[in-house]
């Protein structure tokens, strides 16, 4: 009985020893990327978040005096694992309506839905 133990435990140990390098060769021995923030999938240390909500600056349908677009973003990138770099100003999220809006066509400067659609996608080229 003794060694019919000792031979599974070796069977054993010989199927584990296999599995790890198995994995090791397929992975070609590199460690995978790693994420800082979200998705253990993101091949990147940035975060990109992008917030759109009815009532960040609207009231009953109607735009509000004196606020922005209901478009705002965040995103940056980590540098040296210390440093975080934002790529969206504050001046970019407080464009509103009645503002210049880089690259914008003209016609959005005239029209508050059309100048939200505008902002996006600024906002969103710019991350």
């Amino acid at each position: 009985m003794g060694t019919f133990e000792g031979l599974r435990s070796r069977g054993a140990l010989f199927v584990v020893a296999s599995c790890c390098l198995l994995s090791l060769v397929c992975s070609g021995g590199k460690p995978k990327a790693t994420s800082a923030v979200g998705d253990p999938g993101m091949k990147r240390d940035g975060l990109r978040v992008a917030l759109e909500a009815w009532n960040f600056c609207n009231e009953v349908g109607e735009e509000a005096p004196g606020m922005g677009s209901p478009r705002l973003a965040d995103c940056f990138d980590i540098v040296n694992k210390t440093e975080v770099v934002h790529k969206v100003a504050d001046k970019d999220n407080r464009l509103g309506f009645g503002d210049d809006l880089p690259g914008a066509p003209p016609e959005s400067l005239k029209n508050v839905d059309l100048y939200a659609v505008q902002k996006e996608l600024y906002l969103g080229k710019k991350c």
